[in-house]
């Protein structure tokens, strides 16, 4: 499961997200399965400006924040028990991903969209309603250095704004693809309303409530549930 909390929060999937808080609820004693940081990239040593400066998030601060803002908000709509049982386990499923790359110099943490992506999460609980636009306000929180058609191993090796189109455990940074476009799992589409159909691997807008969607994460509101987007409770 290392990883999946960044990964979760960062594409605003209910059922990833769902599984991961029920988890940590009832396994805080497990030990991790992280094996250590990812590779480095093949650009390593990435440099980077404080996070903390206007207004964001330090990344020591990252984690924790994270865990309170996802605990509280779950034994508030989902009554998952254990609060701190949950606390630990989310922080240190957190610091076993994307934050084990920047602690390593491989990438960045963009504090102020961190800070948005974790207010836009802590207000969804607000109303106990899952909203898959959420994840909007978390693309481009991590960050590298190196520019379109320089290598990468993910996503956060690339420059803000830029996705890593992988072949195996390699990959390009490359420009998003926009609307009608041909797009990859890995690369996804460019921000402002856009999904990348695994069906027919191309750039749709994002459906709204009522519409036909194949998968959750990509309802412009509500959350994808029976073929369609619609309003449902976090649990």
């Amino acid at each position: 499961m290392v990883g999946l909390t960044i990964e979760a929060i960062s594409t605003g999937s209910r059922a990833r997200l769902i599984g991961l808080i029920l988890a940590a609820a009832v396994a805080a004693a497990c030990p991790s399965s992280s094996t250590g940081p990812p590779d480095a990239s093949p650009d390593a040593g990435a440099i980077c400006p404080d996070p903390a400066a206007d207004g964001g998030i330090a990344v020591d601060d990252y984690c924790p924040t994270f865990a309170e803002v996802l605990c509280t908000g779950y034994r508030q709509c989902c009554d998952i028990g254990d609060i701190e049982a949950c606390r630990a386990r989310v922080a240190a499923e957190c610091e076993a991903g994307e934050i084990s790359s920047i602690r390593a110099g491989q990438s960045c943490l963009d504090g102020p969209v961190a800070r948005r992506c974790l207010d836009a999460w802590a207000a969804a609980f607000e109303d106990c309603l899952y909203d898959d636009d959420i994840g909007g306000a978390c693309r481009f929180q991590w960050y590298g250095n190196a520019v379109a058609g320089e290598s990468c191993r993910d996503v956060w090796h690339c420059e803000r704004g830029l996705g890593c189109l992988l072949d195996g455990t390699s990959g390009t940074c490359i420009e998003l693809p926009g609307e009608d476009e041909s797009c990859a799992e890995s690369t996804a589409c460019r921000p402002g309303g856009l999904y990348c159909s695994y069906i027919d691997w191309t750039c749709h807008r994002e459906p709204g409530l009522g519409d036909e969607c194949e998968r959750d994460g990509i309802c412009a509101a509500g959350a994808c549930e029976d073929g369609r987007c619609q309003e449902v409770p976090w649990c």
